[in-house]
């Protein structure tokens, strides 16, 4: 005859899972990640198979082909099968709700936990997943003790996610990092980085505002000062003009920043850019009438 099931706490309501708590703090070599669903197994990469640039655009992401997309430093395009895997779980989850809330979702969020912690490196119990960065720093700001005196800057914005598919998906992306190599995509998102910002120095005859030695694979290029050498003073404004002509007549999305009365273009690199992109931004800039 089987042995009973172990008993185990539970902490959480009426949830029919392991308690979660417990379920983070074991040791690796008493841990055991829970049961995947039919068709919810993780994705794996082949290194080999991976393209970087063009091919990675048009193979693992919804990218519009038309655009220009330069800005991944402010929301960034998900891979397909990110996406997919994310979309996989909400399917499920319509199967039986109660299932997958009550019985299964605990114990899948403190396996991602248990693996992003050691993806970021750190230790699990000081790891925290959350719906978004505003109810994270939220969550942050409440922990700190704060005295009389003392000054809290908030901003008016805030936006909601409210599905668990995300942190599950993370799955999909840690496995793409682990095999395809940390190493290998950093280093393209660098050197394509470093690559485009020489090119258009040169090609604008401006300057990086900081050493080469302290960037990754986002940098401020300053901006040709003709583009501006008319006006009496540089602001958001004058910015968000030149930002909204590279939208809308060149479809290139990049953000455009006013920083001590220069105007400067804050470019990113990742896995589906490549270098003809930054040819086409600079090419458009130069494009663009005096204000």
């Amino acid at each position: 005859m089987a042995s009973p099931a172990k008993l185990v706490k539970r902490d959480f309501g009426s949830f029919h899972a392991s308690n979660v708590q417990e379920l983070i703090n074991l040791p690796d070599s008493e841990y055991e990640p829970p049961a995947f669903p039919e068709g919810l197994e993780i994705p794996s990469f082949i290194p080999h198979d991976i393209e970087f640039g063009q091919k990675f655009r048009d193979d693992h992401t919804l990218l519009e082909k038309s655009c220009t997309f330069l800005n991944h430093g402010a929301f960034g395009a998900v891979m397909k099968e990110t996406l997919d895997y994310a979309q996989k779980w909400q399917r499920y989850t319509e199967r039986q709700p109660l299932r997958f809330y009550d019985r299964e979702l605990l114990p899948h969020l403190a396996y991602v936990t248990r693996r992003l912690a050691k993806f970021v490196g750190c230790n699990p119990k000081d790891l925290l997943l959350m719906n978004n960065a505003t109810t994270a720093i939220n969550t942050v700001v409440k922990n700190i003790d704060i005295q009389k005196g003392d000054r809290v800057y908030c901003l008016n914005v805030t936006y909601g996610l409210h599905d668990y598919s995300p942190y599950l998906a993370m799955h999909v992306m840690m496995n793409f990092w682990e095999d395809i190599g940390k190493e290998r995509i950093l280093n393209y998102m660098y050197d394509l980085r470093k690559e485009a910002c020489k090119y258009l120095t040169r090609e604008w005859k401006t300057e990086l505002p900081i050493p080469e030695e302290c960037l990754g694979s986002m940098s401020l290029v300053e901006l040709p000062p003709s583009l501006y050498k008319s006006l009496n003073h540089v602001d958001y404004s004058t910015a968000e003009q030149i930002q909204n002509i590279l939208y809308h007549e060149y479809d290139i999305e990049v953000p455009i920043k006013a920083l001590q009365e220069k105007l400067y273009v804050r470019i990113s690199a990742h896995l589906y850019n490549n270098f003809e992109e930054y040819v086409k931004l600079a090419k458009s800039v130069l494009k663009i009438a005096p204000l």
